[in-house]
């Protein structure tokens, strides 16, 4: 039996502010330690704070008015995508490229080792099923996979990081059904590449199963 040899990966100068704080030969030195080693798969995360970073607009007594990205962000685009971060995961992909590094790409990355990342625009909302919440996440992910799927040292797409540690599900229904919504945003831009489910916990009982999955 043949199987991946891969790793999660984070940049080592930065951690989950990879992105914010990005150092291509850092990177560089990494992939080239790691490929090495014989690691020839990387599970990779977009910080969704990072390349989605929405605001509502405030009007008199605290009403959001419309949304927006956050000052400073770069570019204009439907799907609220920060242009600067664009940038910097295809020169990352570049680096990939010359590693022969292939990916797993956790598109929906909100949740990393215990804390979340997530747009303001978002705070207080459960994001596996209010509506705004559904509706910017279905928008980050077209974007991003229209963006990005020509890429072939893209392998597979996943869901997110363990995105069953982004907000409670009441019951299995939710889960289910947010599984497929976000599933269905890849699918409808990239009709092709495999779909991972990076969960956290899986079982065959409770909210969010093996067999849903």
């Amino acid at each position: 039996m043949e199987f991946m040899l891969g790793c999660n990966y984070w940049a080592s100068n930065a951690g989950a502010d990879m992105w914010r704080n990005f150092d291509i030969e850092s990177i560089r030195k990494d992939l080239k330690t790691l490929s090495s080693h014989g690691v020839k798969y990387m599970r990779v995360f977009p910080n969704w704070r990072e390349f989605q970073p929405v605001i509502p607009q405030m009007a008199a007594q605290g009403y959001i008015a419309a949304y927006d990205k956050d000052y400073g962000a770069k570019g204009d685009n439907p799907y609220f995508l920060d242009e600067t971060m664009l940038d910097r995961f295809s020169a990352f992909l570049d680096v990939c490229d010359e590693y022969g590094m292939k990916l797993v790409v956790g598109i929906l990355t909100g949740w990393m080792s215990g804390a979340l990342f997530i747009p303001s625009a978002l705070y207080g909302k459960n994001l596996l099923t209010d509506p705004t919440a559904l509706y910017f996440e279905q928008l980050f992910i077209k974007g991003f996979v229209e963006r990005f799927r020509h890429r072939e040292c893209i392998y597979a797409w996943d869901l997110g990081n363990e995105c069953n540690c982004l907000s409670p599900a009441a019951n299995r229904f939710e889960a289910a059904n947010w599984t497929a919504v976000v599933s269905n945003a890849i699918r409808s831009a990239d009709p092709d590449r495999m779909i991972i489910s990076g969960m956290h916990g899986l079982g065959t009982e409770g909210n969010w199963t093996l067999q849903d999955q």
